[in-house]
């Protein structure tokens, strides 16, 4: 075997623009025995001028040829072939580029590997100044190691999904007797039945390949594929239809093709085997992997922008010198068996530069020894790990401790944020962070938490109480943590604040702090928490009753059975009043209610006995009020209030039909806990699909529907639409209420046509009451329309009064998280990471917000130049804005001037 075969590569070249660039990078290699051959099908003399300086480089023997004038890439790829005298072949396209060790890795796998046909790696994808851009999907990690795919399953897999991951030619390395026999016997590289695959040409000419060997997959990125205007397989792809036509054509063809056999397995499933050990195949799901890696890849990449400018550590520096301001953490990690790589793992991500300006000790707590530069504690068991954590607590001298698991890792934005985010929160005892999560190997889970929301932690206690901040003096105050607790300690003192009416002292840092395990499986320590935590509040036979092996719906179990009014309000006909009236008698198993129906029409004599009927029938007491055709939802809720006996309201609009016998019950668990003020429930259509799961406040103008047009299976953002929890709003058009709240604060307001369910809400919410949402007491709607056509248009009078109440809370939901999207209703991440990254909270500076019309036009020269020169230069702060982005997001900014390019009309600025 030849120590260092030859490789060739071929530089098809068109575009003068990289070619210095894209040439360095081929001379630049490590691997000692290499030929570059320079193919020019350039329009000019531009390539072979620029080639000339390179013809006596002396690194490697460079060549030059006309192969034509702008005859294509294909052309020019099968007319340098020929030339080509190594035993391997890359092809490297004039904008792009490979790393100094792209080549010798490669021919190591090839050498090592007889069966291989090609070798790839990883790419990155770079702009036209060579900026790495944000991953793609193809871009992606197929695998995550080093490995080798069977060739004819690469090619089934392609049949059905025909995306890229196996990269550009850069990516690629060939032997080149496989191409030269190709070229023998079908005279083409990129041919199928005579047909060039344009725009695919790439991705034929492997899979042809591929009929002969296997795939080697190497994941490091040693190449970069530049994505320019200048790149016509770019634009083809982007506007040509026929781009579309040749995939589609290609996949047929492979079908049909012979080229694989059919196995009876699902087609995302590839067979790959590690290159340490060649031959233990194994079935991979490369298609969950790139969606995987490319969920994984848009996380980190929104973490990592998140930084703190030379101007802004100035001023925090200042800031925090001049106030004395010295924050202090003792970061406690605790490892119950498990590799110590998962250690490791923890204290490697955290970084003292990072943590700049915060004063911190590190303390490893662990079930078994080993060698370790940190302070390190031995424990036995649970309860001996409680017994020397709170001697750590008594001895130690930092202001505030976290406990995080071994394998959890720290963001690098969270560290950098703990020096301005620990001096905000004065009077806090306890903190808690977003976090981002691990399901399976990838990174693709994150809870963007709201701010303290006491259902949610009870109902999802595991995820919710981990890696919390607390105050040494709160661990002290409250003797330490529960020798019982074991593993579950942290939730003992969050539920200890809880009991002592302290939940005001709990603060939410709104920054991914961690990196942790989606579930941590800790279950049987909190649940017993929990039921304890519920005696202490008076709840002596509540039950825990738990699903989805992680979850708790707790039951109250209360005594009473107070008498609940059940106002239908009815603006559509007798007929959907008729029905909604009729499935609560059917479907209602709690006893003590009243029916009233508030109509904004006249009933009939028939139909007035009708309900007379009904009422002697079930037993049941109806009454019934009218009001004129003008009146809107909230004039008929009132009505229904004023003829209500019971202690409790319930509002349903007569579109809705009860699903379940126990929704009153559901509704009253928590409508009859103290600190509740309103309940809402799950409002789905005929087919499950979501109606109404709370309202996010501030989103699309004033308010959307949590997780609309979804199913109601569907997995959502911290499974909040499988819990019960807190909300700032939920919708009127089924919604129990205190009666003595109503009184209180004055039912209604029916000066709004629209939104007078969130006015209420929120009025209730100033009284100190929780407004709760639960998914068990559920209705389903009797027809598509979610609500009355009256009811779809927001009134601009209604939007300037709710505007005018509201505005903090539409900025900042505390239901929401401002780390996420005002425009999704599924809690999606919000793509501009720097929407929420505010360092200077004390706004040291006169906060400007900048609406340019364009970034590539006047907007660029007259707005954002200045305004980024201004900010380096330390006389402002603020934010770029792509355009108006609607009155509550930008309240978020407390902005002091609000610069807009070009004219705005009022409506263009209504949302």
């Amino acid at each position: 075997m030849e120590k260092y075969p030859l490789v060739s590569i071929i530089i098809p070249a068109y575009k003068p623009m990289w070619f210095k660039e894209c040439i360095e990078s081929a001379l630049a290699q490590t691997y000692p025995h290499c030929e570059i051959i320079i193919g020019d099908d350039s329009p000019d003399e531009h390539i072979e001028s620029l080639a000339a300086e390179y013809l006596n480089d002396g690194r490697f023997p460079v060549s030059y040829i006309r192969t034509g004038r702008s005859n294509g890439s294909i052309h020019n790829y099968e007319t340098s072939l020929p030339s080509a005298k190594g035993k391997y072949v890359k092809f490297l396209n004039d904008d792009d580029l490979i790393a100094p060790d792209n080549i010798a890795c490669q021919v190591t796998v090839m050498e090592q590997n007889p069966s291989l046909s090609l070798t790839t790696s990883r790419r990155h994808l770079i702009d036209p100044l060579g900026k790495i851009l944000p991953q793609a999907f193809a871009s992606g990690e197929a695998v995550k190691y080093d490995s080798v795919m069977k060739g004819e399953d690469v090619i089934r897999w392609q049949s059905i999904h025909l995306k890229n991951f196996i990269g550009e030619p850069c990516c690629v390395l060939f032997r080149n007797e496989l191409l030269q026999a190709l070229m023998a016997s079908e005279g083409s590289l990129f041919e199928i039945e005579g047909k060039t695959i344009n725009f695919v040409d790439d991705l034929t000419l492997y899979l042809k390949m591929l009929r002969s060997g296997d795939l080697a997959y190497l994941t490091e990125k040693t190449a970069s594929f530049r994505l320019s205007a200048l790149q016509i397989s770019q634009i083809a792809r982007e506007n040509d239809h026929s781009a579309s036509e040749n995939a589609t054509y290609l996949c047929e063809f492979l079908k049909k093709s012979g080229w694989f056999t059919e196995r009876h397995l699902n087609g995302d499933f590839v067979q790959v085997a590690s290159l340490v050990e060649p031959n233990e195949y194994q079935f991979v799901n490369i298609h969950s992997n790139l969606h995987n890696s490319l969920t994984e890849s848009i996380l980190k990449n929104w973490v990592k922008i998140r930084k703190i400018s030379a101007t802004e550590k100035h001023l925090i520096d200042t800031h925090h010198n001049e106030n004395n301001i010295n924050p202090s953490i003792s970061i406690c990690v605790r490892h119950v068996e498990g590799s110590v790589d998962l250690i490791n793992k923890t204290v490697d991500s955290i970084d003292a530069a990072l943590l700049q300006g915060v004063h911190f000790t590190l303390t490893i707590f662990s079930d078994q020894h080993f060698d370790t530069e940190h302070e390190i504690v031995i424990f036995a068991d649970e309860a001996e790990y409680i017994h020397t954590l709170n001697a750590h607590v008594d001895r130690s001298e930092c202001e505030w401790l976290v406990c995080v698991d071994s394998g959890t890792e720290f963001t690098e934005s969270g560290q950098k944020s703990l020096q301005f985010n620990l001096p905000k929160y004065r009077e806090e005892l306890a903190l808690y962070a977003d976090e981002l999560n691990y399901v399976g190997d990838y990174v693709t889970g994150a809870s963007f938490r709201p701010e303290f929301n006491l259902d949610l932690l009870l109902s999802n206690p595991d995820e919710q109480s981990r890696n919390w901040f607390f105050r040494r003096e709160l661990i002290m105050a409250v003797g330490g943590f529960d020798a019982t607790s074991g593993i579950g300690a942290e939730f003992g003192i969050i539920l200890k604040l809880i009991e002592s009416n302290h939940a005001h002292t709990i603060g939410h840092i709104s920054e991914p702090m961690f990196i942790s395990k989606e579930y941590l499986q800790r279950m049987h320590r909190v649940e017993p928490l929990l039921l304890q935590h519920l005696t202490n509040r008076g709840y002596n036979d509540a039950v825990a009753m738990k699903y989805e092996d992680r979850y708790f719906n707790i039951h109250y179990q209360h005594a009473e059975k107070p008498l609940v009014s059940i106002v239908i309000i009815s603006e559509l006909e007798p007929v959907a009043m008729m029905k909604t009236l009729a499935s609560i008698v059917e479907n209602t198993r709690y006893e003590q209610y009243q029916l009233i129906v508030s109509t904004n029409y006249q009933l009939s004599t028939s139909q007035k006995n009708q309900l007379h009927q009904i009422s002697i029938l079930v037993n049941k007491e109806i009454k019934w009020c009218e009001e004129n055709g003008s009146a809107n939802y909230a004039s008929l809720c009132n009505q229904g209030i004023l003829s209500s006996d019971g202690d409790f309201c319930v509002f349903i609009a007569d579109d809705l039909s009860i699903a379940k016998p126990e929704w009153l019950n559901d509704l009253l668990n928590h409508g009859q806990r103290p600190e509740v003020g309103i309940v809402g429930g799950k409002q789905i259509d005929q087919q499950g699909i979501v109606l109404h799961a709370g309202y996010v406040l501030g989103s699309q103008d004033i308010a959307m529907h949590a997780f609309e047009g979804k199913h109601e299976s569907h997995l959502t953002h911290m499974a909040r639409l499988r819990l019960t929890q807190n909300y700032s709003a939920v919708s009127g058009r089924f919604m129990l209420v205190k009666k003595s709240l109503l009184l209180e604060i004055n039912g209604f307001d029916s000066s709004l046509t629209t939104h007078a369910d969130i006015d209420l809400c929120l009025r209730a919410r100033e009284t100190g009451h929780l407004i709760v949402w639960t998914p068990f007491a559920q209705v389903v709607a009797q027809n598509s329309d979610q609500e009355p056509k009256a009811q779809i248009k927001i009134l601009e009078k209604d939007r300037k009064i709710i505007f005018e109440r509201w505005m903090p809370i539409l900025s900042h939901d505390p239901a929401y998280n401002i780390n996420l999207s005002v425009s999704s209703d599924s809690f999606d991440i919000a793509l501009d990471s720097q929407r929420s990254w505010q360092p200077l909270y004390w706004k040291p500076l006169p906060v400007v917000i900048p609406a340019a019309a364009d970034l590539s036009g006047c907007g660029f020269y007259r707005i954002f130049e200045p305004f980024s020169a201004m900010q380096e230069a330390g006389l402002v702060g603020g934010q770029m804005l792509p355009g108006w982005q609607g009155v509550p997001v930008l309240n978020q900014y407390q902005a002091d001037s609000l610069i807009l390019q070009r004219q705005f009309s009022e409506s263009s600025m209504s949302g």
